[in-house]
């Protein structure tokens, strides 16, 4: 979870960097999207032993 929440910052980083003025809430959605699915397949298919 830690590395999805780490990964989800430098995403946004990256994008006020190399886009400052096209941030939109599109974007928002869109990269909001994208984390919950990468978050609900890691929590279906855990890569660590319990």
């Amino acid at each position: 979870m830690q590395a999805i929440k780490s990964l989800s910052r430098r995403l946004n980083k990256i994008t006020m960097e190399e886009y400052p003025d096209k941030r939109t809430d599109n974007f928002d959605a869109a990269a909001c999207s994208l984390m919950n699915l990468i978050t609900g397949y890691c929590v279906e298919h855990p890569y660590t032993e319990k």
